[in-house]
């Protein structure tokens, strides 16, 4: 499995946002990203197989949406420097093969901490990301969030060491 990072620039980028567009709306149920969670993004983790097919991807969103998140969204707003992971996608053919692990070590390359929303009714998301490191940092609830009602999502953080 290859990942390589592509800016929001690339033609590849736009590849992604297309695959993603298609792939999330009918897969996900709950995790269903759209055009905003692209168009808030600088750069994508595309991890393509030998075969040049798209495996998954992992947005990083544009520099400062993580601290206007978290301004807006947490009960207790906290300073925050790091990256924010807007969507971490592996498409259900390659799952259970490490690829969302390798897309996240890919984004740890940078040597900036990493943030990301997890949903509370995400129970496969939450357990993997703390195996991986992440802990809470904070919550964001509201009693409508698109078609949901009564979502809930936990900020969470990985301490990225420095080299």
């Amino acid at each position: 499995m290859q990942i390589q990072r592509y800016p929001n620039t690339h033609p590849t980028y736009q590849q992604a946002k297309k695959y993603g567009l298609q792939q999330l709306s009918t897969v996900d149920g709950e995790g269903i990203i759209d055009c905003e969670a692209f168009e808030l993004s600088k750069e994508v983790y595309l991890a393509v197989d030998e075969k040049k097919q798209i495996a998954g991807f992992l947005l990083i969103a544009q520099d400062g949406l993580l601290e206007k998140l978290a301004k807006d969204n947490l009960f207790e707003p906290q300073p925050l420097e790091g990256l924010l992971i807007q969507q971490l996608f592996v498409d259900p053919a390659f799952r259970q093969k490490g690829i969302a692990s390798q897309l996240l070590e890919a984004a740890q390359q940078q040597q900036k901490d990493l943030y990301l929303y997890v949903s509370d009714k995400n129970q496969p998301a939450k357990k993997f990301y703390a195996k991986k490191g992440f802990h809470v940092i904070g919550v964001y609830e509201t009693p409508k969030h698109h078609t949901f009602t009564n979502f809930k999502a936990y900020l969470l953080k990985k301490k990225i060491k420095k080299r």
